[in-house]
């Protein structure tokens, strides 16, 4: 799947869609998703992006940026839009959990949803950015996957999108945040706020990457994706950098756009 198309049906096509909810666990309210798709992609075999949504791990909830969702099922996607646990209930590893155990419902689910296995990508914005690097860098980590998700352990995707994602939390400037999602002042536990960081995991297993990330992020600041995509080149991984000039957290002031 190249992860540029699916950036591309974000403005592409006015087709309608349909929306159907489905628990992936019962372990919690928040364990559901949304399976979004157009007409164009009820015939079997289709690509799909299972998109997580940001908030800074405590907010948000599928119904935040469901319109990213709905463009793109409307490019020929299923898009499947996912609701997990919040903080302080979706305090690590919980919200990692619910991600990886919503990602191995879509994966076993494939037939029944008219999905092509082999193109199953992730995409999140912010703190699902995060959640979605560590599906695709984790996926081989036992600690992150719970056993008892209904439809197993997931593998990882086939490729990864992140926008404003922090990917190295113990270098991430809003401490107080990440300190109440990862459950541990820094200073009584790094190996924990390590294991939750997807650099850390990354081994040259990873699919390819795709990060987007405005110039002057104030939150989320650019060297997180310009370092994680450093360190999958290294580890012999395709990894582009989509750099919004001028632009800040939310995406949405950027004046132009640079590759690296």
């Amino acid at each position: 799947m190249s992860i540029r198309v699916a950036l591309l049906a974000l403005t592409a096509c006015t087709a309608s869609v349909t929306t159907e909810s489905r628990a992936y666990d019962e372990r919690s309210e928040s364990t559901v998703l949304d399976i979004i798709r157009s007409d164009d992609t009820k015939a079997a075999n289709a690509p799909a992006v299972v998109y997580v949504h940001g908030g800074s791990w405590r907010g948000g909830s599928r119904g935040t940026e469901a319109g990213v969702v709905e463009r793109l099922a409307r490019g020929g996607y299923v898009g499947i839009n996912v609701d997990y646990r919040l903080v302080p209930d979706g305090a690590f590893p919980s919200a990692v959990d619910d991600v990886f155990c919503a990602l191995a419902f879509v994966q076993t689910h494939t037939d029944e949803l008219g999905i092509d296995p082999s193109r199953i990508a992730v995409m999140g914005y912010s703190a699902g950015g995060h959640l979605i690097g560590m599906l695709a860098a984790g996926s081989d980590v036992a600690e992150l996957q719970d056993d008892s998700c209904p439809s197993g352990r997931a593998t990882a995707p086939t490729a990864a999108i992140s926008a404003s994602g922090p990917m190295d939390l113990p270098t991430l400037s809003t401490g107080s945040v990440v300190e109440d999602f990862v459950g541990v002042p820094f200073a009584e536990d790094p190996a924990r706020w390590a294991l939750a960081s997807p650099q850390t995991h990354v081994n040259g297993n990873e699919p390819p990457f795709l990060f987007v990330h405005a110039e002057h992020d104030l939150i989320v600041q650019l060297e997180q994706s310009e370092h994680m995509a450093a360190t999958l080149r290294n580890a012999g991984v395709s990894a582009e950098l989509l750099k919004l000039e001028g632009g800040g957290h939310l995406l949405g002031d950027g004046a132009g756009a640079g590759q690296e």
